[in-house]
């Protein structure tokens, strides 16, 4: 019920498929790689019992970020003699920059994945990843009230059919 929903919130009534492969499989392997994320994770909490789920964050965080260090200074140019990277950081120094930094950084991936993993601690893994239902539908919410988006009878409908199934696998 879920997927029919979601599926009548992006198409619109409108079965306008197009294909674009690179995309596509970004979108395929996003999804596998979020899924193997959250078993992981439920390995660690099972495994890590003691442990809150924020010290779990704060270490995955660093890990990610020891990972992806040697290839954030091989496309800036460093690690080939190339520190003119180093003269135009000055652009991060200003407030809107800046600012957009500290929300993504804090919000967007600290806070939202602070929350992923406390509801994958407290419900585990299959009744959270229902959840992920409800995306399209707070994001075309936020759309229409941030960027004042009109809302069709599909999304309603889509949103209504993505919820209802979400609580319906929520109650046994």
């Amino acid at each position: 019920m879920s997927f029919v929903g979601i599926f009548l919130v992006i198409f619109q009534g409108e079965l306008n498929l197009q294909i674009y492969p690179i995309g596509d499989l970004l979108c395929i392997l996003a999804g596998i790689i979020w899924s193997v994320y959250t078993l992981v994770l439920e390995m660690i909490f099972a495994r890590f019992k003691g442990i809150s789920h924020l010290v779990i964050l704060k270490r995955i965080f660093f890990y990610g970020l020891l990972f992806t260090l040697p290839f954030t200074l091989y496309q800036s140019g460093i690690l080939q003699g190339d520190f003119h990277t180093l003269q135009d950081s000055a652009r991060y120094l200003k407030v809107s920059n800046l600012t957009n930094l500290l929300f993504l950084g804090l919000i967007a991936s600290g806070l939202c994945y602070l929350s992923w993993n406390a509801s994958l601690k407290l419900l585990g893994s299959l009744k959270a990843s229902a959840y992920i239902y409800s995306v399209p539908v707070i994001g075309v919410i936020a759309a229409c009230v941030s960027l004042g988006e009109a809302l069709s009878v599909y999304i309603i409908i889509g949103g209504i059919l993505a919820l209802l199934g979400l609580f319906l696998s929520q109650r046994g």
